[in-house]
């Protein structure tokens, strides 16, 4: 049994994540507690960008790694007027998926560097994205089609 030291109730140890850096071998918030203070960071700027960054380093396909740091990324995203009319515009709408700040690179086919990103919200990538499919301007993810006779 242990007290939670966000709400302050004594749980079951196995409400508890492991963390070996603890005397006990546990976290000090309860599981539920700790998911929702994740949950609240992601809402914040700095917890978002945390969130983009991370996505770039496990989702870099071929592009290489970003050229820049996580500290350079969140100070260029927060320091960035376009980023922070579409955090505000998020926020607004009460988190909307369809509203949630994303990154893009200008060049498709470029490496994450500062000066090939922007800042634009998930509908209008997801947009963006659909229009060069269809144009046939952005055929990364399409297959060819062989036909055999």
């Amino acid at each position: 049994m242990k007290q939670c030291s966000k709400c302050k109730t004594i749980k079951e140890n196995s409400e508890f994540y492991k963390d070996e850096r603890h005397t006990d071998g546990l976290f000090s918030e309860c599981k539920k507690c700790k998911n929702n203070t994740m949950k609240e960071n992601k809402k914040t700027k700095v917890g978002l960008l945390r969130k983009m960054y991370n996505g770039q380093t496990c989702n870099s396909r071929g592009n290489g790694k970003p050229l820049y740091s996580r500290r350079e990324f969140i100070d260029f995203g927060l320091n960035d007027s376009n980023f922070n009319h579409i955090y505000s515009e998020w926020v607004k709408s009460n988190y909307l998926l369809s509203k949630t700040p994303t990154t893009d690179r200008v060049n498709a086919v470029g490496t994450y560097e500062l000066s090939n990103i922007r800042f634009l919200s998930f509908e209008d990538n997801y947009n963006r994205q659909a229009e060069e499919r269809k144009n046939g301007t952005d055929n990364r993810v399409n297959l060819a089609v062989y036909k055999l006779n």
